[in-house]
């Protein structure tokens, strides 16, 4: 089990950065979380059927090998969702709504969505909480989500920035 647990917590940080998916993630943002000091964790939990993104999602909270943890302490958190073709992204908000209510609020939560044919009708959770001993992190700047996405991404427009509009007329 254990075995199982670290392969897949491993394996669950290297596919964010390297797959693409439905939320990519890159170093920065591993790093961003694996920063924080103090004790870490790692959890993950695998369902299929209705309900599975929270049933994975409560596995990977409970695993057997953090019994002496709670994830209420963490203050850095990475958490995977990992499923075949047919995960939609509302099952992903299940599973991150799942975990952020056994956290603490002001926890810095990053989540990464993949997929992975050979878990076609599976869904797999893993999660990473670090700082699990109570110690603040380090402060760390304020990423510009947007902004990263947009650089990422150069079509991509959150159509926060108003443009001014003209009229024009056609005639013939």
């Amino acid at each position: 089990l254990s075995n199982d647990v670290l392969k897949h917590g491993v394996q669950s940080i290297t596919d964010l950065m390297v797959r693409p998916g439905l939320i990519n993630l890159d170093f920065a943002d591993v790093e961003t979380v694996m920063s924080s000091m103090g004790k870490a964790m790692m959890g993950t939990g695998q369902a299929e059927g209705e309900g599975r993104a929270v049933k994975a999602a409560e596995m990977a909270i409970s695993n057997p090998l953090i019994d002496d943890y709670t994830l209420k302490g963490a203050k850095g958190l990475l958490v995977n969702i990992t499923g075949g073709k047919d995960l939609k992204l509302f099952e992903v908000d299940e599973a991150v709504n799942k975990v952020r209510a056994e956290v603490d609020p002001e926890a810095e939560l990053i989540i990464g969505a993949i997929t992975d044919e050979s878990l076609d009708g599976l869904m797999r959770v893993s999660i990473v909480a670090t700082s699990l001993d109570g110690q603040q992190p380090e402060p760390k700047s304020v990423i510009n989500m947007v902004h990263r996405i947009q650089n990422r991404n150069p079509g991509y427009s959150d159509f926060s920035n108003t443009v001014s509009s003209q009229s024009f007329t056609f005639s013939n």
